[in-house]
């Protein structure tokens, strides 16, 4: 035969079920927290590796499609690469002579749109050697992640 439950059996069980409840939502909340954090590390990776790209590319490909774009007198003013053009601002370079409001919009877009199209093309390598800080970022953020994980589940993570 059951046994009947008490009035006190029935708030330890609520007690509890809040205790565990409370304890899923702040997993939860850590989780995301850590995907969050990996994915920034991941994303300061990955222009780290464009930056890199864009200061190989020479400012002339900014006019590759016959825009119309006045490289030389950028070139001549300092500005060399594409990586360059992408640090400057639209005021920076509106103070170019002979470059005007619009047209220093129309550079940004140009370099923007050759940014965007290296940067489908970045790949993460990560290896021993590589000890750059966007590599350095992601490694601890995926460890961080990785023994955070193993403590909330109770593994011991002896190898790190």
């Amino acid at each position: 035969m059951a046994r009947s439950f008490r009035t006190a059996d029935a708030k330890e069980l609520e007690t509890l079920y809040t205790d565990l409840l409370a304890g899923l939502h702040q997993t939860l909340a850590a989780d995301s927290a850590f995907r969050r954090s990996v994915a920034e590390a991941a994303d300061q990776a990955v222009y780290s590796e464009l930056a890199k790209v864009l200061r190989q590319i020479p400012v002339e490909e900014l006019n590759r499609g016959k825009q119309g774009i006045r490289v030389k007198t950028l070139r001549d003013n300092g500005y060399a690469t594409v990586l360059d053009i992408m640090m400057a601002s639209a005021p920076a370079l509106e103070q170019i002579r002979g470059i005007s409001g619009d047209g220093a919009r129309q550079i940004l877009r140009a370099a923007r749109t050759i940014a965007d199209d290296e940067r489908e093309g970045v790949k993460l390598r990560l290896s021993a050697d590589d000890r750059s800080a966007g590599a350095t970022g992601l490694i601890r953020a995926i460890s961080d992640n990785c023994a955070r994980a193993a403590v909330s589940s109770g593994l011991s993570l002896a190898w790190m």
